[in-house]
């Protein structure tokens, strides 16, 4: 049976209303429309109720959906819900809700999706793109307080581990910092070991051997390749940078080895040498050439040859100092491309050298002069003149002439290839052509081939000297450099000053003295270092 709805009841109540104000007070109103009744339906009925809109439906028990059901507002439910799906079966989908203790909501995203399952209530299972056996389950431990795990706002692959109690002061985890990673170790202490990376500028790749072993460490903050003080592996080798982060380096790298072997430092301050060796031991000379007085000398059995030269010669004023030892006033520059110095870090003998410093804008024909330093002698005679230099660059022969003036008019001959910069080198020019019978000037000037190859460089001269091949005595070998030990009066006992009675001539193979002053009475031995 239906009961009437509230709709029905109210409409009565009106009804009743109206008829008594017309018998009473005469006034007759229009009666309004029965209203449809709402559908009921009760326990153990069932009525079909398809394509009709209600303002409110009563259920009592059951209700049975076949389709699909809009509802908007709200629908208030008992206890579950139960789906059937699109197979009427034995088989249904309920969804069920704990009672609650408090109000509760449930928000479904404006998306469309998949609902993630928690079928065990500490895990949330992924089935995959693929409906088989295989899930993968994100299963959480049982926190011990509130925790809060953050994905990043980015696409990307979570990093996961092999141990399953991996987190912050557990043995043996590994876990992220602030630009770093942290290694626990094996005992849960206070104490972690943390890699971390230097701000790069660059993208950089740190790439771990295939290989067992333990890295090599370093107390260096920034060590890496050129880096002040940092020590880095090359191709078979270690690489020093040294104090100053610059271009050169130096790197310790042993020859393939056909066994075993082990050099030992010794517990002691000082400078490496082997003394193992089978070979001929050689020593770098000084990398400079000699500035400030600097030499390579060697503590041991050297390889040294006394030499008997004969007897010498009387150069009479044919050796001819061009530059000493204290080079103060001897020349001046030609113009304003270049500028002079005497020169007190840069230099092989005394205290000085003469610092001639080309700029960029220099032409052919810059450089510098001594106006009167051949004082008008003939140098018919003399076939070379020597010159210790060193330069802030190299250059090719003829990029700098020497330029001698005689009665005749200026003489130009081209400087020898500088192939080393930054090296005391000694240069012999050949004079031996063209009339030096009154010679005056004497300059070093830079020609038009040098204006071509030459930027702004710094030339320092330190002692230069001119010569009859005459007075060159041949020692036989070719010496070290500063490897002349002692020249030697074997009749008087004397023992001959360089730079004094005789200088070094070095030339590529046999090398040479030449006297400065009269040793034609003297038999001369020579102790050299070859």
């Amino acid at each position: 049976m239906n009961r009437p709805s509230k709709g029905q009841m109210g409409w009565g109540i009106v009804v009743v209303v109206m008829v008594l104000a017309s018998l009473f007070f005469g006034v007759k109103l229009p009666i309004p429309p029965e209203p449809e009744p709402e559908p009921v339906v009760e326990s153990g009925t069932s009525r079909a109720l398809a394509d009709r809109y209600f303002e409110s439906l009563i259920v009592d028990k059951e209700l049975i959906v076949n389709g699909t059901t809009n509802l908007t507002g709200s629908a208030s439910y008992g206890a579950n819900a139960v789906f059937e799906g699109a197979t009427a079966d034995a088989y249904e989908t309920t969804l069920a809700i704990t009672d609650p203790t408090a109000d509760r909501t449930i928000t479904f995203p404006n998306s469309s999706g998949t609902v993630t399952l928690n079928p065990l209530g500490e895990s949330t299972e992924f089935e995959g793109a693929t409906a088989n056996e295989f899930e993968t389950t994100l299963a959480v431990t049982d926190p011990t307080a509130d925790r809060t795990l953050t994905l990043p706002d980015e696409t990307a692959a979570v990093m996961v581990s092999s141990l399953t109690t991996n987190a912050t002061d557990a043995a043996n985890a590994v876990t992220g910092a602030s630009n770093g990673l942290v290694f626990e170790g094996s005992g849960v202490d206070n104490f972690e070991t943390t890699v971390s990376a230097t701000n790069a500028t660059a993208d950089r790749s740190v790439v771990l051997p295939d290989a067992g072993g333990t890295l090599m460490l370093s107390s260096l903050a920034t060590n890496g390749a050129d880096a002040a003080n940092a020590v880095t592996g090359a191709s078979n080798g270690l690489v020093f940078e040294g104090a100053t982060a610059n271009d050169f380096e130096a790197t310790i790298t042993p020859t393939d080895p056909t066994a075993d072997r082990t050099v030992t430092l010794p517990d002691a301050s000082g400078t490496v040498a082997l003394t193992s060796q089978a070979v001929d031991m050689t020593l770098t000379a000084d990398a400079t050439g000699g500035n400030a007085g600097a030499k390579t000398e060697y503590i041991g059995l050297p390889r040294i040859k006394l030499i008997g030269g004969g007897q010498g010669t009387n150069p009479g004023s044919q050796t001819i100092a061009l530059v000493d030892d204290t080079p103060d006033g001897e020349f001046a520059p030609v113009d304003a491309s270049v500028t002079e110095s005497l020169e007190a870090v840069y230099y092989k003998h005394g205290t000085k050298s003469y610092g001639a410093a080309w700029d960029v804008g220099a032409v052919a024909t810059d450089g510098f002069i001594d106006a009167n330093l051949g004082a008008g002698a003939a140098w018919d005679d003399m076939e070379s003149v020597g010159l210790l230099v060193y330069s802030t660059a190299t250059w090719a022969a003829g990029d700098l002439t020497l330029v001698l003036t005689d009665d005749g008019g200026a003489r130009t001959y081209n400087i020898p290839a500088l192939t080393a910069a930054n090296v005391w080198t000694w240069l012999e020019v050949d004079i031996s052509a063209g009339d030096l019978s009154a010679v005056s000037d004497v300059a070093i000037l830079m020609s038009a081939q040098g204006e071509t190859n030459l930027g702004a460089f710094t030339m320092y001269l330190d002692i230069g000297y001119v010569w009859d091949a005459a007075d060159e005595e041949a020692l036989g070998v070719a010496i070290q450099q500063d490897g002349v030990l002692g020249v030697i009066n074997t009749e008087s006992g004397a023992q001959l000053a360089e730079l004094t009675d005789y200088i070094v001539h070095y030339e590529s193979g046999v090398d040479f003295l030449v006297y400065i002053t009269d040793q034609s009475t003297a038999d001369i031995a020579v102790l050299a270092a070859y």
